[in-house]
């Protein structure tokens, strides 16, 4: 089948976004982000082909193939005279992007792939899944045929809209998804392969929002995984929901879209946050890198000149250090490194509790990428346990600890802060990413939004994305993990403890686990940031900043 310009719906003005849907229902899916995002932008909403004539109740044509789908775009774009533009795509839609971005790099400012369907990947890797080895075979079965109303309803219990048990007839979108089921007939064998091979990933260069639901089909995760495993410059966000979890939890998934399309406001081009080495824009105000350590993609940012300065960060929020890496009276005499640890925004995602051990390695491997024999380690909440950590481990690296609210599980409060731990993977489980990160924050910094919001603009949705890492690696590590009294002891560098002044009053664990660490440290100092609560450098950095260049100025590292 020849190539030929797409239906399409152009909404709004500014720098055009096209939105490229998946198999079934086609670009009716797209209408609601449409409607929003045309407010600021031109927002192009294209039917491929298949979807087009499938709903008009034509039978799959044999040659319609996936450079079809690619050329068609081409071609759609060059009738509405866009050089090049921001895309998104969902299922099949995505799966078409990563071929016309192969094919035409050129055209791509961003692309944002909410759960492609591109399982070729998977088949080259030799991890052939035997769920979607049936479906295929299904699909692929249906090619050039009538599609009964039988057939319809295998498939949606197949995708996850209708579980099994549950009488697809009985569902309430039966009616417009029946009205499309002839759209499953032109996904043959022919659209579903690829010439090309997963070591040409890497050639994507510009930047990928990578978008998965919490409870849909493995490998749909899996090759999410992949892909930010794969594609240089890329970050994963998670959402409540399945396959159309973008739907699903609208909200977050555009807030966190524009975030990602924030930068492509000013030129083509831009880097995200999951920039690669060489410093792309993180769409914040900073440049962002990649270092390969240990076998994981770390991102980093160093900002200043002078001793180094590692910044830890604690869970949820990646980013609660980027303001302190703006401040002058650190960066003019320091100079400060700050990362996002395994599982956060773009840096490597691995499966599993994660140890508080291999926390303070992978910061040992960073530090050793950036030739750092010796530095202050600054660490929050979460990340204070890993500067402890890191202090038992490599104390010839560590020339003193500054530790913000350590999530330290020690005195009166020690059991009723454990086993609130315990309970976050359940609420996650529960009530859903979004809901656990606002309770979790909430309960620590009231109307932290507001805060995120005007300091770390998109902040909250790339918490959200990250809230599986927090709650089934980060505590994980963290309820196995013991430091008390005589582990202090041994700490022989000095220390800064660190309390919000109005921490104490949120929850009594800040006051008695500050009260300890005064204690216990052979070598102590201690600061109260007034007013603060669990945000502290982010609610006061330069309050925070003056405090901390101060406690470096009493012990330098030696020449």
């Amino acid at each position: 089948m020849e190539p030929r310009v797409l239906q399409h719906d152009v909404r709004g003005q500014g720098n055009p976004i096209v939105l490229v849907p998946g198999g079934l229902t086609g670009w009716l899916s797209w209408i609601p982000h449409q409607e929003r995002l045309s407010r600021q932008r031109q927002v192009i909403r294209v039917q491929p082909i298949h979807n087009q004539l499938g709903s008009a109740g034509h039978a799959g044509d044999p040659t319609y193939s996936a450079k079809t789908e690619r050329e068609s775009l081409s071609l759609t774009l060059e009738q509405l005279g866009i050089a090049a533009a921001d895309f998104a795509g969902w299922s099949g839609g995505g799966r078409a992007l990563i071929e016309f971005a192969l094919a035409h790099p050129e055209r791509v400012r961003t692309l944002t792939l909410v759960e492609p369907a591109a399982y070729w990947i998977l088949q080259q890797l030799g991890e052939p899944d035997p769920v979607i080895e049936e479906i295929n075979a299904f699909i692929h079965g249906l090619a050039g045929k009538p599609v009964a109303e039988d057939d319809l309803a295998r498939f949606l219990r197949f995708a996850g809209f209708v579980q099994p048990g549950e009488d697809a007839r009985r569902h309430p979108n039966w009616e417009r998804w029946l009205s499309h089921r002839m759209a499953l007939s032109w996904q043959s064998e022919e659209m579903d392969r690829s010439g090309r091979s997963v070591a040409e990933l890497a050639a994507i260069a510009c930047p990928v929002l990578l978008v998965k639901g919490t409870v849909t089909a493995n490998w749909l995760k899996r090759v999410v995984d992949v892909l930010g495993e794969r594609l240089p410059k890329s970050r994963i966000l998670e959402l409540p929901g399945d396959h159309a979890c973008h739907i699903q939890s609208i909200d977050p998934f555009l807030e966190a879209l524009d975030a990602h399309l924030g930068p492509a406001a000013d030129a083509p081009g831009p880097s995200l946050g999951g920039a690669g080495t060489g410093g792309g824009s993180l769409g914040r105000g900073g440049h962002v890198e990649q270092a390969l350590v240990d076998g994981i993609k770390l991102e980093y940012e160093v900002a200043g000149t002078g001793e180094a300065v590692v910044c830890i960060h604690g869970a949820f929020v990646a980013d609660t250090f980027r303001p302190l890496l703006a401040e002058p009276s650190l960066t003019e005499r320091y100079q400060l490194i700050g990362y996002h640890r395994r599982g956060y925004a773009g840096s490597s995602r691995t499966p599993g509790p994660i140890s508080l051990a291999r926390q303070a390695a992978d910061c040992r491997a960073l530090l050793r990428h950036l030739g750092v024999e010796r530095a202050h380690v600054v660490g929050h909440s979460f990340g204070g346990c890993v500067a402890l950590q890191l202090a038992r481990d490599a104390p010839e690296l560590v020339h003193s600890l500054a530790l913000l609210e350590p999530a330290l599980m020690v005195g009166t409060s020690a059991q009723s802060y454990r086993e609130s731990l315990l309970r976050g993977p359940q609420r996650y489980r529960e009530i859903g990413a979004a809901a656990v990160v606002d309770e979790s924050l909430q309960a620590r910094c009231p109307g932290y939004r507001a805060l995120l919001d005007r300091a770390l603009p998109g902040a909250f949705a790339q918490a959200v994305a990250d809230a599986g890492t927090t709650l089934e690696s980060d505590l994980a590590g963290l309820v196995d993990w013991h430091f008390g009294e005589a582990d202090a002891r041994r700490i022989v560098q000095p220390v800064l403890a660190v309390l919000g002044g109005a921490s104490e009053a949120l929850w009594s664990r800040f006051g008695e686990t500050h009260r300890q660490l005064l204690m216990w440290f052979p070598t102590v100092e201690e600061f109260v940031l007034p007013g603060a609560t669990h945000f502290l450098q982010v609610e006061d950095p330069r309050g925070m900043a003056e405090a901390l260049a101060t406690f470096y100025a009493h012990y330098p590292i030696p020449v």
